[in-house]
């Protein structure tokens, strides 16, 4: 029972890195030049489209690119690594 507790904690504590607010990502996506951002809330640990040193975990969201066709993907955590916020784009 002890060993399960840790581990229900051990992985609420990672889930919690892997993800950035609403307001801190949206301002993460404009600063790329997207706008009409909106973060959806969902997570991947790791997201294969970011770069290793950031791949903590991601967070969705869906946006306008700036030539005005929408787009979805991912903003990876910088968690590990000096390198900043980066945004993984989803091929359609």
């Amino acid at each position: 029972m002890r060993l399960t507790t840790m581990i229900i904690a051990a992985a609420l504590a990672l889930s919690a890195c892997g993800t950035v607010d609403a307001d801190k990502g949206r301002a993460i996506v404009e600063a790329h030049g997207y706008s009409d951002v909106r973060i959806t809330g969902e997570t991947a640990y790791p997201h294969p489209g970011c770069p290793v040193s950031n791949a903590v975990g991601a967070s969705r969201f869906n946006a306008k690119a700036p030539n005005g066709r929408p787009v979805k993907g991912y903003i990876c955590n910088p968690w590990l690594s000096s390198e900043g916020y980066s945004l993984a784009i989803e091929a359609k």
